[in-house]
């Protein structure tokens, strides 16, 4: 099976709620039903989507402060 570029995307990334900080990962075969029926919600709000890359980073802001 051959993966779309925003499939790719999203190996690795979560969905994250900014209010309270809830998160699950992203099903990167979900991806194509959230965008025609728009993201999931949490605490009345679009939860964010954080890539693996990101996820990274601030992994590693955390440990050089």
């Amino acid at each position: 099976m051959d993966l779309t570029a925003l499939e790719k995307v999203c190996l690795g990334a979560k969905l994250v709620c900014d209010t309270c900080g809830r998160w699950r990962w992203l099903d990167p075969s979900s991806t194509g039903r959230y965008i025609a029926k728009g993201w999931p919600q949490c605490c009345g709000q679009t939860m964010r989507l954080v890539t693996k890359s990101e996820q990274e980073a601030e992994t590693n802001e955390r440990v050089d402060s």
